[in-house]
């Protein structure tokens, strides 16, 4: 990402981002470091390389961006306009705007075919049918008939009920 140890001091602390929208910052230049080893022995470590820490675990194929931003300076530009071609009783006009010139002839906006908006046409989806496994298939339901099997809780639960009120009542009898 750097070129030199220079580069990543005047950058620590700036924000960088990765293509799949992880954050992080640039911490400082890797010195000796794992990743930043010699190829030599006795030969010196890379420059430009700069620990980051991110958000979120990053992969090996992510490319991280960072916005950098810097001064440019713009040389000034002064051209005068010099009417001394036209008679002074004239005023000067300047060179009209394409619209001007299209309302003047009546020349419509060209239109790129490519531009347009298209209908999208999309093949309907085919979803595979819900299979429920035999170990999860209880009181033979088939998919879908859920209704009978809330009926029946509902019977178990009621009949519960009741026993438990024949049983509370022969206790304070």
């Amino acid at each position: 990402m750097f070129t030199s140890d220079l580069e990543v001091a005047q950058c620590e602390g700036k924000a960088v981002r990765t293509v799949s929208g992880i954050r992080g910052q640039v911490k400082k230049a890797a010195k000796e470091e794992i990743g930043n080893q010699p190829k030599r022995k006795g030969g010196q470590p890379r420059e430009g390389i700069a620990r980051c820490t991110f958000e979120d675990r990053i992969l090996m194929s992510d490319m991280v961006f960072m916005c950098g931003w810097a001064d440019v300076e713009i040389p000034c530009f002064y051209n005068p306009l010099i009417t001394a071609l036209q008679p002074r009783d004239k005023t000067w006009q300047g060179m009209k705007t394409v619209a001007e010139l299209r309302r003047e002839h009546n020349f419509s906006i060209p239109v790129n075919k490519d531009s347009l908006y298209k209908p999208i046409e999309r093949r309907p989806r085919k979803f595979n049918p819900l299979v429920i496994p035999k170990s999860l298939h209880c009181h033979n339901l088939k998919p879908g008939e859920t209704s009978r099997l809330k009926i029946s809780r509902n019977k178990a639960q009621a009949s519960n009920k009741k026993a438990d009120a024949r049983d509370s009542a022969e206790i304070m009898k």
